[in-house]
């Protein structure tokens, strides 16, 4: 029996057939889970740290404007290797965002609904 949240390709391709998207959604997890803890272990917790040399932005703010700044970017991307990059540094913003959060409001940012 096929698993409820296996479905047949959404692009019309009536022959393939996906995984369940449960699956697809644990495989994406763990590489947004290997690549975020790449990039920290390869440059720190420098997102947190932002360099202030002309202003004096905060951690907080700094993160809203790197999610603002990839969001506007997508709009203008070209190619689908350029909208993949993007992706996934937003995802990496809204994570670290997030994570940043929890660490100041955990009452609020503790589940995920």
């Amino acid at each position: 029996m096929v698993p409820e949240d296996t479905a047949s390709d959404p692009y019309g391709d009536s022959t393939k057939q996906h995984v369940s998207w449960s699956e697809a959604i644990r495989e994406q997890c763990s590489l947004i889970q290997t690549g975020l803890l790449r990039h920290n272990d390869k440059y720190g917790s420098s997102i947190f740290r932002p360099v202030t040399i002309l202003s004096s932005i905060g951690a907080e703010d700094a993160l809203r404007m790197r999610i603002d700044d990839r969001i506007r970017k997508l709009g203008n991307a070209v190619t689908p290797e350029e909208e993949r990059e993007l992706v996934d540094d937003l995802i990496g913003y809204l994570i670290n965002f997030r994570a940043y959060m929890h660490t100041h409001e955990p009452q609020i940012w503790g589940a995920f609904d």
